[in-house]
């Protein structure tokens, strides 16, 4: 430690005196040092006692004390216990043990020793202004610091900011391409082409959908290393979410002639709290890679209620007036009665459901599994490796898992197979009765080759006329080419103004609307929409305040979709837009209309 820390700085030579010298020959000595001073009292070269001027002062100031004291030695007046310290001692030491001493030795000088040997001496009046002058140095170094610190965070928030909107612009410049690729691939595979046509056409089609989830990953991954993904918790069920998943991968397991099954235990709650795109997400990544990874034999997707949780399920009975409350621990459920207005409003109970996905694929040996869950990592990394991937699916999932108070593990067996599973946490669950058996016989087993393909296309019956505002070229033909076949007419703006322009001359269905454009964007254009003002002052014709606006863009940073509906429109789709996805959300929205 620095001696400008200690207390070094501070000792000065002290006056000494041995033990068997006279009281009257100490005082003759302090009479030439400070009104308070000190004499330190050595016996065989060693300090062993303190005398203070000012308490031999107290002691002899009288007659009787004089002559009490006056043909004695220093002995029988000295502190025999002064306070003694090591010169490498802390101020803030020094100055702690001084100040918890008794009363009337708290102004007492320090004796100051090393190596046996006296030093000299410490005065409180030095030991407190040397602290004082290095709490005041202190501070202002906390204050330097501290606008460190502030210009630090506001580096980081700026490079936060930055990286933000390099996502966001990244985002909307790859799928501004990708939306034209896949979605002229789309219109190829429907129209007349022959078999040897319509293959390479698919190609395409399936090549851009890999292209558009590496996309999807890697920003996934960029928001969660930047702690800018947050989840988005609804009331939803844990078993249609499975069936969601597996209407999706049905065509990909029919094609490789692999069963795909559900296996849904009764136990699990009918509804909950929580994410449910993220939960499609993990199972979509496992449930995909089983398939990519199984030549032959079937694929389940398990769900159950993890035996352990502490739940209770509030259920109103038929009158209204009482609930049941549910609660299920290792394996046994009970049943009691509560008064309504006991149970608040407030639901704060959850549950802890683990989803399994089982495979017959080619197993993972031991020592490849510690390669899982790392971003960019695989089991097989070799520039030969049959199977493509980047290895962040994993990675993901095991981050989705943890935020949603949960983990992720496997077991496997290579040539035999492998089960990832993982755990989440709802609250609120609601069950679909009180007669919960968290063992059943009969479990629910769905085979998804019976399921139809759920991208078949939406058929309309209508016929609607469209404002287009769309400034890539592109990507405008590609929508015009959509909604005429559709059977929609559609009028194309390049821009928000233009967008405007035509709002004020013509009556619109609907108005599908890129966001980011040049002179006036999206939100621009749609909040001067709402506001029933065109260019120049001229009225919409529409009731500015009921067209449906419609988003479609390039944009898919999580929050933007809140972005949009807060700028006056009412719904969002994401690019690359297939065909179903925009019929179904033109159905919606004529219906309402």
């Amino acid at each position: 430690m620095s001696n400008h820390h200690t207390i070094t700085p501070l000792v000065t030579p002290s006056l000494t005196a041995d033990i068997s010298t006279l009281i009257p020959d100490v005082k003759k000595q302090l009479c030439n040092r400070l009104p308070i001073s000190s004499i330190v009292v050595i016996e065989f070269g060693k300090a062993v006692g303190l005398v203070m001027s000012h308490h031999l002062d107290s002691l002899l100031g009288t007659r009787y004390g004089y002559d009490l004291y006056c043909r004695r030695n220093i002995s029988i007046l000295m502190d025999s216990s002064p306070l003694i310290l090591n010169p490498d001692t802390p101020l803030e030491e020094a100055a702690s043990y001084a100040m918890s001493r008794e009363e009337k030795k708290v102004y007492d000088d320090i004796v100051v020793v090393g190596d046996s040997q006296l030093i000299g001496v410490v005065t409180i009046k030095e030991l407190l202004l040397a602290l004082a002058a290095l709490q005041k140095s202190k501070t202002q170094e906390l204050t330097i610091a501290l606008k460190k610190v502030e210009e630090y965070a506001m580096k980081a928030e700026a490079a936060s900011r930055s990286k933000s909107a390099f996502l966001a612009n990244m985002s909307h410049e790859i799928r501004t391409p990708m939306n034209a690729i896949i979605g002229m691939a789309d219109l190829l595979v429907d129209s007349a082409l022959n078999s040897e046509q319509k293959d390479y056409a698919m190609t395409i089609v399936n090549s851009g959908e890999m292209l558009l989830q590496l996309i999807n990953d890697i920003l996934d991954l960029s928001k969660i290393e930047a702690g800018k993904l947050t989840l988005q918790p609804v009331r939803f069920s844990p078993a249609k979410e499975m069936e969601k998943v597996n209407n999706l991968l049905s065509f990909s397991a029919r094609g490789k002639n692999l069963s795909l099954l559900l296996d849904i235990d009764s136990s699990i709650p009918e509804f909950g709290i929580g994410d449910p795109h993220r939960l499609r997400q993990i199972l979509t990544n496992l449930a995909g890679n089983a398939i990519k990874f199984t030549k032959s034999g079937h694929i389940i997707i398990k769900a159950e209620l993890v035996k352990d949780s502490k739940i209770e399920s509030l259920e109103i009975d038929n009158k209204g007036v009482e609930l049941q409350t549910v609660k299920i621990k290792s394996g046994k459920t009970t049943v009691e009665t509560v008064k309504k207005e006991t149970v608040k409003k407030d639901n704060p109970h959850e549950c802890k459901l683990r989803f399994e996905v089982h495979d017959t694929g080619i197993g993972i040996s031991k020592e490849e599994q510690d390669k899982l869950f790392k971003p960019f990592s695989q089991v097989d990394d070799s520039l030969t490796r049959g199977i493509g991937g980047t290895g962040l699916g994993l990675a993901i999932s095991k981050q989705l898992a943890e935020m949603m108070g949960g983990s992720i593990a496997l077991s496997s067996q290579p040539g035999v197979g492998s089960c990832f599973y993982f755990t989440i946490t709802i609250s609120n669950p609601e069950f679909k009765s009180i007669d919960l058996d968290i063992n059943p016989k009969n479990d629910k087993q769905v085979n998804c080759l019976e399921e139809k393909n759920s991208n078949k296309i939406v058929r309309n019956n209508f016929s609607a006329k469209i404002l287009l505002a769309e400034d890539n070229p592109v990507n405008r033909k590609l929508a015009e080419i959509m909604l005429k076949k559709m059977g929609h007419t559609v009028v194309s703006a390049e821009n928000g103004k233009v967008a405007l322009e035509k709002l004020s001359d013509e009556r619109f269905d609907i108005v599908l609307m890129d966001v980011q454009m040049p002179v006036m964007d999206g939100l621009s254009a749609s909040q001067a929409i709402r506001g029933g003002l065109g260019i120049g002052g001229k009225q919409i014709i529409n009731n500015p305040k009921s067209i449906p606006i419609i988003a479609m863009t390039a944009h898919a940073i999580e929050g933007f979709h809140k972005r949009c509906i807060e700028s006056g429109m009412n719904d969002y789709i994401a690019k690359p837009v297939r065909q179903d996805t925009l019929k179904k959300i033109l159905i919606k929205w004529c219906e309402k209309q």
